[in-house]
């Protein structure tokens, strides 16, 4: 059949230029954590780095930029615990809560593991001060000696307690000539001296004249060591004696930490200054939350991590807050798309189907930014307020009236009216409390005729467990009698419209499927009624081709035919085989999701697989080793059908990589190619993107000569940038060629490659 359209795109750089803000190249990875609640900060030569519960940041103070560190450019590992400054050896040295340890210099990050590989139960690296050309780190197991210019470990002081026991150091520092730790015995000291074994517990003696029990934070200033002692003062030790500065009841100390030559003292709500002559400066004038560690810049600025505000600036009139884009909480649950937007719910409840109590709402993201929605005391965040609805787990668009509606674990349904954004809290419905009296949604799902359908978890004996919502206000309910029915997970339809309802592992199991006429069906891990490779059920997604498929505590099962599961011969389910074995069979399967190329996304709590669209071809296989990945436990996947962007929530927060295959279009109205132009820095995959779906490629250069040709993913073809011989291409404009399959539609583009 002839080509009866084409289209032709004259792409100019601008429009990439727009396109390349809000999108990642393929093949590549971005962070989306959570940086209001900052832990601790230090000062460098023009910038103030930042670490939040699962994030890195810097405001650089020559341009006024801020930006974001994480495993996606080079750090090692995520969980900073601690983090200081070497102003001699230009070196930030991070330390993580496995005893993983990074350092920062003009020539980039030395990643040292000695700690992290060591056989110590608890390895958290508690601070780190400076000496010389060493860090000492306190840990969990003691203190660790870094030398900063041989990046290496030079001893470590692991039984230096009482009768050579190991004791947890939660800070160090130093006068000229001994070191003083805080530890969990106290205040101890040792010499500095060069023929000093600090290895022996010997040499280390305890300086408390009370029994003070641990003590958590220690600073020197000039020959006078400066302590907190938790719900009672600050102290001053200085020539065998101790002086109580100021009295503290009931406060908690956060940080002592030296500065300018002061000590900055975060407390639960305040910083204060003390001066060599033990004087105290308040910061009154400063808007202050909950500070974690403070620090002063060159131009005498104060800097502080506050618990809500971020990295916080007080020049002595105003008080400025920093904060990168990213999600409210590091937790989540289920990710969901809509509108060209991703969204992210908090959740939920724990293994154990309780509450996990959790009022930090849910999170959008729409072009490269983050909309927090929540019901948390707003202190003073951008967020978007929504109703006071606790464990907000699932989420689901009515197309047909504009509606957003989500499930809460505890307090029945939200429902978000997007055209004036408006929420309420859904009351009149017939939804059953469960046991405790809270109302349990776990599911909501829209189906195309604008109805929507509502897993209600844990109802009585007898009661309806699924019900649904009319674009009239009409709701139905549904009662089945197989016990597991009344502990639904999650529903979806499929293209005959049958509900699949998955129901509660740890309740019974396995998945109810219903239709309009009135029959069901309980499909189990039995022959005949599923032949599930495990009746535990812990995800399901319809992909592309309409199959259903399942992941179980073994892996993972698919329903070719989901219009078959009420007959005998359809009920049962395929196991497809990777390798000749069962897929995943091993791997507990915790999400799946369906990509534009109908590939299938596979998480379990060792990392993320993608397959081929039946399953028999690995593509790539992602854990927290060898590649940015957060943590290996993943929670859910969502995917972004347009960008082709796999959006992963972890246990340590969501993260995000961009496939290399997207939803494909009708016709070639809307074809993206990025980057364009190829810059010589560039050594990434070239996207082109919006092509029909599974459409052929071709790669001309400018006198029609054939370099490299492919088929779209979906709606997305990529090119290496090279021709058949692996040789990169040369400078110059290309011509990309593209058609339908059935030859309908055409499309002609133009790349440039700069060298």
């Amino acid at each position: 059949m002839g080509i009866k359209t084409i289209f032709f795109l004259l792409l100019l750089f601008s429009f990439h230029i727009l396109f390349a803000q809000n999108n990642i190249p393929v093949g590549t990875w971005r962070t989306h954590l959570t940086y209001h609640n900052a832990e601790a900060m230090t000062v460098a030569d023009g910038k103030v780095y930042c670490s939040s519960e699962n994030g890195l940041f810097y405001f650089d103070q020559q341009d006024k930029s801020l930006n974001v560190l994480s495993k996606v450019n080079d750090l090692s590992d995520i969980g900073i615990t601690s983090m200081n400054y070497s102003s001699i050896y230009k070196t930030l040295v991070i330390g993580y809560h496995n005893g993983n340890i990074d350092l920062l210099n003009e020539d980039g990050i030395v990643n040292i593991r000695s700690i992290l590989n060591a056989e110590f139960e608890d390895k958290r690296i508690n601070q780190i001060s400076f000496f010389k050309n060493f860090a000492f780190l306190s840990t969990s197991f003691g203190v660790a000696q870094l030398d900063i210019m041989k990046y290496e470990i030079k001893e470590s002081y692991t039984q230096i307690g009482e009768n050579a026991t190991q004791i947890e150091v939660f800070a160090s520092a130093n006068t000229d000539d001994s070191l003083f730790l805080a530890s969990e015995q106290g205040l101890m000291v040792a010499s500095l001296a060069d023929g000093v074994n600090r290895i022996d517990f010997n040499n280390w003696r305890t300086v408390n004249t009370a029994n003070v029990g641990g003590i958590f934070n220690v600073a020197a200033l000039d020959k006078s060591v400066i302590f907190t002692i938790e719900n009672d003062g600050v102290y001053n030790y200085e020539n065998n004696t101790w002086q109580k500065l100021f009295v503290a009841e009931n406060e908690s100390f956060h940080n002592l930490n030296e500065a300018d030559n002061q000590v900055l003292l975060s407390t639960s709500a305040e910083v204060f200054g003390i001066n060599p002559n033990l004087s105290i400066q308040t910061f009154d004038g400063a808007e202050i939350n909950t500070p974690k560690e403070a620090g002063y810049d060159a131009t005498g600025n104060l800097w502080f991590a506050d618990q809500g505000k971020g990295l916080s600036a007080y020049d002595g009139n105003n008080t400025q807050n920093y904060i990168p884009e990213g999600t409210f909480d590091p937790s989540n649950f289920s990710i969901s798309f809509f509108q060209n937007k991703i969204l992210v719910t908090s959740g939920g409840y724990d293994n154990k189907y309780s509450p996990n109590g959790n009022y930090s709402g849910f999170y959008v993201f729409e072009d490269g930014n983050w909309t927090n929605y929540t019901s948390v005391a707003n202190r003073n965040l951008e967020l978007s307020e929504i109703p006071d609805l606790p464990d907000l787990n699932s989420f689901t668009f009515n197309e047909m009236n504009s509606t957003g509606y989500l499930g809460s674990f505890g307090k029945g349904l939200l429902q978000w009216n997007l055209t004036d954004n408006e929420f309420r809290n859904v009351l009149s419905t017939p939804f059953r409390p469960s046991s405790s009296g809270d109302t349990l949604i776990t599911g909501v799902f829209a189906n195309f005729n604008g109805t929507v359908w509502v897993a209600n978890h844990g109802v009585g004996a007898g009661e309806p467990s699924i019900h649904s919502l009319n674009l009239e206000g009409d709701w139905q309910s549904y009662f089945f009698a197989e016990q597991a029915s009344r502990y639904p997970l999650s529903i979806l339809e499929d293209d005959f419209s049958s509900k699949w309802i998955r129901l509660s592992p740890d309740l019974g199991g396995g998945i109810l499927v219903f239709n309009d006429n009135g029959e069901s069906r309980y499909l189990t891990d039995k022959f005949g009624e599923g032949d599930l490779p495990n009746k535990n059920i812990n995800a399901m997604e319809k992909d592309l081709n309409g199959s259903i498929w399942v992941g179980t505590d073994e892996g993972v099962a698919e329903f070719f035919s989901p219009g078959s599961a009420f007959t005998e011969e359809g009920a049962n389910a395929v196991t497809p085989r990777f390798e000749g074995r069962p897929l995943l069979s091993s791997e507990k399967i915790t999400a799946l999701a369906v990509d534009g190329g109908n590939r299938k996304w596979i998480g379990s709590k060792n990392g993320i697989w993608l397959f081929s669209e039946d399953g028999s071809e690995l593509v790539s296989f992602f854990d927290k080793d060898n590649s940015p990945l957060l943590s290996n436990e993943i929670i859910d996947i969502g995917i972004h059908p347009i960008t082709g962007e796999v959006f992963i929530g972890t246990n340590l927060g969501v993260i995000s990589y961009r496939g290399t295959a997207t939803e494909g279009e009708s016709g070639f109205s809307n074809v993206k190619i990025f980057p364009n132009p190829v810059r010589p820095d560039y050594n990434g995959l070239v996207s082109i993107s919006g092509l029909s779906p599974n459409s052929s490629v071709k790669i001309t250069d400018i006198t029609g000569k054939l370099i490299w040709d492919t088929q779209a993913n979906g709606g997305t073809a990529t090119w290496n940038v090279a021709n058949y011989n692996g040789e990169h291409a040369k400078s110059g404009v290309y011509l990309i060629y593209s058609a339908s399959t059935d030859g309908e539609e055409a499309f002609v583009g133009k790349i440039a490659v700069i060298e």
